[in-house]
């Protein structure tokens, strides 16, 4: 007998694929609803202050569920909760129900408006008015672009009383500049815009100016 031939095993890995588990979503928990409570007002002028009041009532109320519900007199839905307070405003922002309502969502105040009977669409006027000129309780942007108003009204000499913007910058925008304000013309303007854009350029590059003065014939002291 011959000798014993060795014996070869084909070993093979036996891969176990594993199913993706499907990642389950975690449920970020709610912030707790704020309770309904009106800005503080005194950094209005008073001519401003007279213009809104402070509600007799609470708009929303919180129940222990964390739910919201509207106290808004003539609400359609009473009995119907909201998550949110933020889904409350678009509530009253968007019902037919509250067309008419003058409490400001932002500030938690009521405008006070005119004697005579107004139209929904007046209704709407005028709280557009106080959100985007008055209301303490706006955004940033929007009080950015009252101030960024009220400057451009005291440049052009026209009044700017009905902007609420802050004392700081109702100090600034007061200032008179007699050099834009006497600017009369489109021709004007732009030279003006000129003179500005070679009075940086040349506090950078004072070589090059003199260079372009002399080939332009103009005397830049």
């Amino acid at each position: 007998m011959g000798a014993a031939q060795p014996h070869y095993y084909e070993l093979r890995s036996r891969r176990v694929r594993r199913q993706p588990t499907a990642a389950q979503p975690q449920e970020q928990p709610r912030p707790q609803p704020q309770p309904f409570r009106p800005h503080n007002i005194e950094e209005l002028r008073p001519e401003h202050r007279v213009e809104v009041a402070a509600p007799e009532h609470e708009a929303y109320h919180i129940c222990d569920q964390q739910q919201i519900w509207c106290r808004l007199p003539n609400c359609s839905r009473p009995q119907q909760p909201f998550k949110t307070v933020a889904a409350w405003k678009i509530h009253v922002r968007r019902a037919a129900c509250h067309q008419l309502e003058t409490l400001c969502t932002w500030c938690g105040h009521v405008v006070i408006l005119p004697p005579e009977h107004l139209s929904a669409a007046d209704t709407k006027a005028i709280m557009d008015d106080h959100r985007a000129e008055r209301c303490v309780g706006a955004s940033k942007r929007i009080k950015e672009a009252r101030i960024a108003a009220s400057e451009r009204l005291t440049i052009l000499g026209r009044d700017a009383s009905h902007i609420a913007v802050p004392e700081e910058a109702a100090e600034e925008a007061s200032v008179p500049n007699p050099r834009k304000r006497h600017l009369a013309s489109e021709e004007a303007r732009r030279a003006d815009q000129c003179c500005s854009y070679i009075k940086r350029f040349k506090e950078a590059h004072p070589d090059i100016l003199a260079i372009i003065g002399v080939e332009h014939q103009l005397n830049i002291s």
